[in-house]
């Protein structure tokens, strides 16, 4: 399929509408999917870029992240639901959060810090949706050892539920994955990749729990955290570890919570928290956290224009006629299969015609008196036997009229040599092998 990139797109089962977001791989989209007997689902739609779509490096890299993420069984992961590849069409089918990704929640503060007891609860989350995919496993049990290597702000969606995720697992890196990355490419944003990454050292668990700690700082301090003004500086702010405790900026971090974030930037990965699930738990100790009710009520009320609009359209969208409901037009039959129907209705309707003036003709033909025999015949039959249906004439079948009946067969009267005596003529004809009277010449 050309990509036009008009809206709405109808391709199988889904209906993609609105673009929520966009990144450089993949836009995500609002989406229905449309089932049979009246059945809808409001989706979120990760569709690859059409350039991306048709190189298939990339594309496989993109279905990897479907098996990926179909082996994570947890509460704080995106799941994904269906994958989609037709044509120059790639996507995948994800569900739907609604809320919005931490990235544009601090935005919508005009990059004022998230309150710190907000910031804990959804790290909370987040890490315990990474320490479930660092741990998942094949289905014979064997650990896939899935490294996100993309935690960032962006790739982290709070709902007004009240529950945080993290979602787009696009460039993980795992053992068993169908196609191997090419290790001399960097994945993920460079400010919150991790120094060994930088090195081109192997990556492990602690990688994202690096990520997930530079992330939980901006949070804190609504600040980037290796802002620099060109990637050369950014690689040597990593490298060298520069980084101010989040409390250095933004006074109402508790020095807890400072503790947790330095130790989860260490430079060195053993020096980190050994898990995602460690530094999750040592995040709850650290301070109160808010309810789930709380949390989502904050993310209402950062984003509330955007939600209602988003909320309308999907009002909107669920009171539209299901695509299953729609009438679909069949294809044009191939010209060969054309053809042959063509040929089949002039047959029928030449058949029909013939046939009719064929009943007419026998039908008059029945009202009339028998005809003259031709010139030299001898006999002619007048009458048939009851126990015989009558025969009705046949005529050839053309295009034309239809030609005029035959005259029934005659049969040769016996000839008598004398004169006949009257107990010759009585009586005065006899019966041939069929049983016709056949009168006899002499009688007459």
């Amino acid at each position: 399929m050309a990509d036009s990139r008009t809206l709405p797109l109808v391709l199988g089962r889904y209906e993609l509408h609105s673009v929520i977001a966009t990144g450089g791989m993949a836009s995500i989209h609002l989406g229905r999917l449309c089932g049979p007997s009246g059945f809808t689902r409001t989706v979120a739609v990760k569709r690859l870029h059409p350039h991306y779509a048709r190189d298939p490096d990339f594309a496989s890299m993109f279905l990897d992240e479907a098996r990926l993420v179909a082996r994570i069984r947890h509460p704080n992961v995106v799941p994904i639901v269906d994958v989609v590849a037709e044509s120059d069409e790639l996507f995948l089918v994800m569900e739907y959060v609604h809320g919005e990704s931490l990235a544009r929640l601090v935005h919508h503060g005009a990059s004022q810090p998230v309150p710190p007891a907000i910031a804990a609860a959804i790290f909370v989350d987040v890490l315990h949706g990474l320490h479930a995919a660092h741990d998942a496993k094949t289905p014979e049990g064997e650990p896939l050892s899935i490294v996100h290597r993309d935690v960032t702000p962006h790739n982290v969606l709070v709902g007004v539920d009240g529950s945080a995720r993290i979602a787009d697992f696009g460039i993980a890196k795992a053992t068993q994955r169908s196609r191997a990355t090419d290790g001399s490419t960097l994945k993920g944003k460079l400010c919150y990749v991790a120094p060994e990454q930088l090195h081109g050292r192997e990556v492990n668990r602690t990688t994202d729990v690096y990520s997930a700690a530079v992330s939980l700082w901006e949070a804190l301090t609504g600040r980037l955290l290796f802002a620099a003004e060109n990637e050369a500086h950014v690689y040597e702010k990593i490298l060298t570890g520069a980084a101010r405790p989040p409390s250095a900026l933004a006074a109402d971090v508790p020095l807890a919570l400072d503790e947790i974030v330095m130790r989860g930037l260490a430079m060195k990965p053993h020096k980190r928290f050994a898990s995602a699930q460690e530094m999750a738990l040592e995040l709850e100790k650290s301070i109160a956290l808010p309810s789930a009710a709380e949390l989502g009520a904050w993310v209402q009320s950062r984003a509330e224009q955007d939600l209602a609009k988003r909320m309308a359209l999907i009002e909107s969208l669920e009171r539209g006629a299901p695509v299953s409901a729609r009438t679909v037009v069949p294809p044009p039959p191939r010209r060969g299969a054309k053809a042959a129907v063509v040929a089949l209705v002039a047959f029928l309707g030449t058949a029909a015609a013939v046939g009719g003036a064929l009943f007419a003709a026998a039908r008059e033909e029945r009202t009339k008196a028998p005809a003259a025999l031709s010139p030299g015949a001898v006999s002619m039959a007048v009458e048939a036997p009851a126990s015989e249906p009558a025969v009705e004439p046949v005529a050839a079948l053309s295009s034309s009229a239809p030609s005029p009946p035959k005259p029934p067969r005659v049969h040769k009267a016996v000839v008598a040599t004398s004169k006949p005596t009257d107990d010759a003529c009585k009586p005065p004809y006899m019966r041939d092998e069929t049983g016709r009277k056949i009168y006899k010449r002499e009688c007459l």
